[in-house]
């Protein structure tokens, strides 16, 4: 079984040092193969991973919210195709654009909303448990989680904004000439 031995040494005299390290290990080794690192080095290599984690999830994070704003604009056409009857009755009976567009975005806010609650604990207990692998470690806090909340209605209210603004102030003639 090979041996391990930290050495601390002055950083000023390392080549001499480190030749002294080995001709006492060859004397005392009776011929077993050295090998020699510095701690500085293997503390480099086991935080590695930790340096390209953050590129990676800002990558993924992007992309994940590419992807939820298109399902919600998906979603605000699929809901407002199925809606328009409804939208183009309540126009007819006096509804104003403000109150069409608030009815659509109430509901959509709702689920959001209840996604956001339901998300919340399941990410607070994965992030804990990340963050105890850390020799600093931090704690979560809660105005990380209302910045989260904040960002994604904002991103949703946008797209949905648009959406119902635009199912809003179609003629309800041409909608409801079918029926």
């Amino acid at each position: 079984m090979p041996w391990k031995v930290l050495v601390k040494i002055n950083s000023s005299a390392l080549a001499e040092t480190t030749d002294k390290i080995i001709k006492t290990q060859k004397v005392l080794g009776e011929g077993a193969p050295f090998e020699y690192g510095f701690i500085d080095e293997t503390i480099d290599r086991w935080y590695e991973g930790e340096v390209k984690r953050p590129r990676l999830l800002g990558a993924f994070s992007s992309l994940s919210i590419l992807i939820s704003s298109m399902g919600i604009f998906a979603m605000s056409i699929y809901y407002l195709q199925h809606k328009k009857k409804e939208i183009g009755i309540r126009k007819v009976n006096g509804a104003t654009i403000p109150e069409i567009t608030n009815l659509i975005n109430r509901d959509f806010f709702s689920w959001i909303t209840i996604a956001f609650l339901l998300a919340i604990p399941i990410s607070w207990i994965i992030m804990d448990k990340w963050l105890q692998n850390f020799a600093y470690r931090i704690n979560l806090s809660w105005w990380i989680f209302a910045v989260t909340i904040v960002i994604q209605l904002t991103i949703a209210f946008i797209t949905i904004c648009l959406q119902s603004q635009k199912a809003a102030r179609e003629n309800p003639i041409n909608v409801l000439k079918s029926e």
